[in-house]
């Protein structure tokens, strides 16, 4: 009965360690993963026809990077993933003026 059981939760193990490593290899696409907020930085520089920017925290809170939606993702209303976890896809370049990076992202993808 204990061989039995021990191997119900065996599986169960590899079964979620497997899943757990699926995971990881997806989140290998994202440029930047945390949580998207609005950024108080680049409210009032907006200028017209400029797409909104945003700034991405780590699990402290502390910003990581600020970002900005191109091309397919410009035009997408992004109000409902504020304050959530997110994965972005696209370019990560330097941001001179705040001595951080600076994403250009394509594809916001919800993670929580």
């Amino acid at each position: 009965m204990q061989s039995k059981e021990l191997k119900n939760v065996s599986e169960k193990i590899d079964d979620a360690r497997a899943a757990r490593l699926a995971q990881i290899e997806n989140l290998g696409r994202f440029a930047v993963i945390g949580k998207l907020q609005d950024s108080s930085v680049y409210a009032s520089t907006a200028h017209v026809g400029q797409a909104k920017r945003y700034r991405v925290l780590d699990e402290s809170g502390k910003t990581i990077c600020y970002v900005s939606p191109t091309g397919p993702a410009a035009g997408r209303d992004l109000t409902e993933l504020i304050g959530r976890k997110v994965g972005l896809v696209g370019e990560i370049r330097p941001h001179q003026p705040t001595a951080r990076a600076f994403v250009e992202f394509t594809e916001i993808v919800p993670l929580d």
